[in-house]
């Protein structure tokens, strides 16, 4: 504390104290639906650090919910905690894929290559 250390949030409370009216949930539904659409999960930005050489674990682990103290930091890419980090609100949405592949309703097809290909006097980016 002091010295810069020590722990600043805060600290349950020696003994539970019990809430004035009981909470409730609703039951689990009889008749689950399954989603033909998956769901989205959030990945944080790779390889993203921060300029104290912090990444996005330091920030799951230090910051509440959200980066409200330290969200505004810049890092790789010039991106902020906020922007590149789950935790804080950021990263990139994406789609795992499913368990079992599904089949297309129809076939995929491609145009066949041309019969009479051109050369380009600029060279080719790779």
């Amino acid at each position: 504390c002091e010295c810069g250390g020590g722990f600043d949030g805060y600290l349950p409370s020696a003994a539970p104290s019990l809430s004035p009216k009981p909470t409730t949930s609703n039951p689990p539904t009889q008749n689950p639906t399954i989603s033909m659409m998956p769901s989205a999960v959030c990945f944080d930005v790779e390889d993203w650090i921060d300029i104290y050489d912090d990444d996005c674990t330091w920030y799951e682990l230090n910051d509440p919910d959200g980066c409200p103290q330290d969200g505004s930091v810049l890092g790789t890419g010039n991106l902020t905690a906020s922007e590149a980090c789950c935790e804080c609100g950021g990263g990139l949405y994406g789609y795992l894929p499913s368990a079992t592949p599904s089949l297309s309703p129809k076939p995929t097809t491609s145009n066949p290559p041309t019969q009479n290909p051109t050369i380009s006097m600029m060279p080719s980016a790779v």
